[in-house]
């Protein structure tokens, strides 16, 4: 997936043996997205939270996600190739909620 967004996002690499490439270590990126929670919908609660994780955690591409009703944030994090910024904000909005990077 290309696209011209200038995102800042924290890189981590994952370390998977894959025993088809005898035994080489690949690493593949992973992109990390803090987003606040800005609309007039905000996290309230537990459920909340567990409402946001479960949509996102749907979605191709999202690797985890942890929301924070106290700190009004959600932490994403992706695989490029799979998903962007775009698609999580998206589905985020399909369900109520407003974000931006934190």
């Amino acid at each position: 997936m290309s696209h011209s967004l200038n995102i800042p996002v924290t890189r981590k690499y994952l370390v998977t043996s894959d025993t088809t490439n005898k035994g080489k270590i690949e690493m593949s990126d992973i992109n990390m997205l803090k987003l606040k929670v800005v609309g007039q919908k905000t996290l309230h609660c537990a459920g909340c939270e567990h409402t946001a994780e479960f949509t996102l955690s749907n979605l191709p591409g999202v690797k985890s996600v942890k929301a924070d009703h106290k700190a009004q944030t959600i932490q994403v994090s992706l695989a490029p190739d799979e998903t962007d910024l775009e698609n999580v904000k998206a589905e985020l909005d399909r369900i109520g909620y407003q974000v931006e990077l934190a």
